[in-house]
């Protein structure tokens, strides 16, 4: 959404602790650098996009995906100074969400607690251990007037400032995810275990919140292995207009994560896309956008209107493709 693109640096400096540092043009102050002459296309490339330009108009698909991230960075430094496992990565555990939303085609927010929350259809709270009551009393508002929660674990926890509730285990947030924690657990690195959901094994090493669903909360998966096997890894709990989604295990590789949040939108009846890793798409301003960071070519199946503007549908690895889209 950036509306302004600077350089840090001009000319590469001949002197000083920044030498072999690329800028603009080289240390002869003129003959430009391969990341200058990127530059240079880049400027051109926006004097163009400039004409064709709708502000604000984006796919009304795209805008009925839009989804938030709810982030403390203070819940990050807090976990990583108490992991209880080698196996804990906070930014992974974050980014597993991330890119599965990403997958599907949605725009993401990353919001903070003073955030307006009745803008997203659906929100992402992962592992925000540090939480207070009154957080906890605004999600709960959202989920009732109809908004979507889909919490992981490591969220509720602890208060705001840190400490374990004098109560049970995350108490406060019995109510909203319709039911109770009964206890945690972390496997040693050489012994991963599993959560079935669906039939589909799903391996997890780092974290697993064992749940006690009540009555009317559904199971969405189960762990399938120790002494705690059948107990609920995942559970749904309708509220009276929303929904609260409980993802209790950190899965190894995102896989469980990407499960959960398709069974969310297929809920929800969100149409959303398949993107491979690597590949984003996005839209703004009468433009949708697709870059490849993957390893190998990605072919973009654009809509019969679209107007190709830079690139071409077969998008090599570290390209990009604009195109034009028809005024929503």
């Amino acid at each position: 959404g950036s509306k302004f693109t600077c350089t840090y640096r001009f000319r590469a400096p001949i002197y000083g602790f920044e030498q072999y540092h690329y800028g603009i043009v080289g240390t002869d102050g003129v003959t430009p650098t391969p990341g200058g002459s990127d530059f240079q296309q880049f400027m051109e490339e926006i004097s163009l996009l400039r004409q064709h330009s709708s502000p604000g108009s984006t796919p009304a698909a795209y805008r009925q995906r839009k989804t938030a991230i709810l982030y403390d960075p203070d819940n990050t430094v807090a976990i990583e100074q108490n992991k209880q496992t080698v196996l804990w990565n906070t930014e992974q555990h974050v980014l597993k969400y991330y890119k599965a939303l990403k997958s599907f085609g949605a725009p993401v927010d990353f919001i903070r607690d003073s955030t307006d929350f009745t803008k997203y259809p659906v929100i992402v709270v992962p592992a925000y251990q540090q939480m207070s009551l009154s957080l906890a009393d605004k999600l709960t508002r959202y989920v009732e007037n109809g908004g979507n929660l889909v919490i992981s674990c490591r969220t509720g926890h602890q208060n705001e400032l840190g400490h374990l509730w004098e109560a049970r285990h995350a108490e406060p947030l019995y109510g909203l995810i319709g039911g109770e924690i009964e206890f945690y657990d972390l496997l040693r690195p050489y012994a991963s275990d599993t959560v079935m959901m669906d039939g589909k094994p799903y391996a997890w090493s780092s974290w697993g919140d064992v749940l006690k669903p009540l009555a009317d909360t559904e199971r969405w998966a189960a762990y399938s292995g120790d002494f705690y096997a059948g107990k609920t890894a995942v559970s749904y709990h309708q509220h009276k207009k929303g929904s609260v989604t409980y993802v209790g295990a950190d899965s190894n590789e995102g896989d469980l994560e990407l499960a959960v949040l398709a069974k969310v939108f297929a809920r929800l009846d969100i149409a959303v896309e398949n993107y491979p890793p690597g590949i984003l798409v996005e839209y703004r301003d009468g433009f949708g956008i697709a870059l490849n960071y993957s390893d190998k070519s990605y072919a973009l199946k654009l809509p019969d209107e679209a107007e190709t503007l830079i690139g071409n549908s077969t998008i090599p690895t570290a390209g990009v493709l604009v195109w034009k889209i028809k005024k929503q």
